[in-house]
């Protein structure tokens, strides 16, 4: 036991020899300085480019601009396949949703103060479409179905992050935008578009029109 306590500590006093030795080292800490700084600043760029890549990704906000068209087909009862054509991109995609009603929402960054004044633009991301029951019982009782329209392809979602931390940034807002919920009824079309104060839903053909009439 003796010989190996001794070998312990002869461990640990050279540890602390060459330990002591390195950090006086002037060049060395100057060094390590150095490369925490440069380093920091490596994360620090990652860090606007991810920023920068996710603000891209938001749509310049286009006032009375339509912004996808919603074709209803019913299923079965209170079971429907909502066909979104999204106008930007020309894509079509199906979504099938439970429910009497259904609603869009948007992610919104606008700009205030000086940056507003100089004319920049909003932007904007279409974040889900959702349904929901005419029925406070039919809402606790059946099932709800929230599908996810766009997400950050880059790990960080900026407008989440200025949600968060707005209050250090008061040349900007993120804000949720939702349009109001409408009737879903089988061969009703509806088209959306997107103000400063969120999503604008409306009735585009009779059925649409004669369901939200109705409603």
């Amino acid at each position: 036991m003796i010989i190996v306590e001794v070998i312990l500590l002869v461990l640990v006093v050279a540890a602390l020899y060459f330990a002591l030795r390195f950090l006086a080292n002037k060049t060395w800490i100057m060094g390590w300085i150095r490369g925490c700084v440069g380093l920091g600043f490596v994360l620090l760029a990652v860090f606007f480019v991810l920023v920068a890549l996710d603000f891209f990704s938001y749509e310049k906000l286009l006032e009375e601009k339509p912004l996808a068209t919603l074709s209803v087909e019913q299923l079965e009862s209170q079971h429907y396949k909502v066909s979104v054509d999204y106008i930007v991109d020309g894509s079509q995609v199906d979504y099938e949703i439970k429910g009497d009603l259904w609603q869009m929402d948007a992610k919104i960054i606008r700009w205030l103060g000086l940056f507003q004044a100089i004319g920049a633009k909003p932007g904007y991301r279409l974040d889900r479409i959702s349904g929901r029951y005419y029925s406070i019982e039919d809402e606790h009782r059946n099932e709800r179905t929230v599908h996810q329209l766009q997400e950050s392809k880059y790990g960080l979602d900026v407008w989440a992050w200025l949600q968060n931390n707005g209050k250090y940034f008061p040349w900007v807002d993120a804000v949720y935008g939702s349009a109001t919920y409408l009737p879903l009824k089988d061969g009703a079309i509806y088209q959306v578009s997107l103000s400063n104060t969120g999503l604008v839903a409306l009735p585009v053909n009779k059925v649409a029109e004669e369901a939200v009439g109705s409603w």
